[in-house]
């Protein structure tokens, strides 16, 4: 298993087969999407000699998180989060400013202040990697209403 957003560069379909375009509200969602495009990536991964089996889809939708409070859009403009995939289109047009760092080096540019915020896995994973200690603030979609309309609690 391997996530191939990490690839993004040497085929933009590695980030097609990797992430999401953006915050989806459940795992279905995910899931859903991730079959719909399943075709294409394996198309494409066959061209490298490798035979896509399916989806990598677990657990819940990634969960941003955040150094400082995010309340709206404005709050956003110009804050650098760690993201991939095609969350980095989505991210780039809220106004964020994205970078692809490895899970290894995440505590510590959150801690750092590098990055002010990143999205990663679900809340257990995010609790693992010990991104409570340094990023206070989660951002999550409301279900069924627009990702513009998010909200953050702290």
């Amino acid at each position: 298993m391997f996530y191939t957003s990490y690839l993004a560069g040497v085929d933009p379909v590695f980030a097609l087969a990797g992430g999401k375009p953006g915050p989806l509200s459940n795992s279905h969602d995910v899931l859903y999407y991730a079959t719909r495009v399943f075709d294409l990536v394996n198309e494409t991964f066959a061209k490298f000699g490798v035979v896509a089996i399916g989806p990598m889809v677990f657990g819940d939708v990634e969960i941003p998180v955040s150094r400082v409070p995010l309340k709206s859009l404005k709050d956003i403009e110009g804050r650098v989060f760690r993201s991939s995939g095609l969350a980095v289109v989505f991210w780039s047009r809220m106004g964020l400013q994205t970078m692809m760092l490895p899970a290894g080096e995440l505590y510590t540019a959150l801690q750092l202040g590098t990055i002010d915020g990143l999205e990663w896995t679900d809340y257990v994973a995010n609790y693992r990697m010990g991104f409570h200690e340094v990023a206070k603030y989660v951002v999550e979609p409301t279900p069924g209403l627009s990702s513009s309309r998010y909200g953050s609690t702290g």
